[in-house]
């Protein structure tokens, strides 16, 4: 009894630290660029009607306190 419920425990800590996702904090390249690109710069690009542009990190981190 006493070993079954220890394998219980331990097949149990393998299994949920093996599928736990890392906290990594996002990054522009990876992340936001991608959100930015399908769901913003369609219109936030030179010569759309969107008042400023998303097309680069500079543009995004300029206007980081209005997005």
């Amino acid at each position: 009894m006493g070993n079954r419920l220890l394998l219980t425990a331990v097949l149990a800590v393998v299994l949920l630290s093996t599928t736990a996702p890392a906290l990594e904090p996002p990054t522009f390249s990876d992340e936001v660029a991608r959100i930015l690109q399908t769901r913003c710069q369609t219109c936030h690009r030179p010569g759309e009607h969107a008042p400023f542009s998303l097309l680069t990190y500079r543009d995004a981190h300029d206007k980081r306190d209005d997005i």
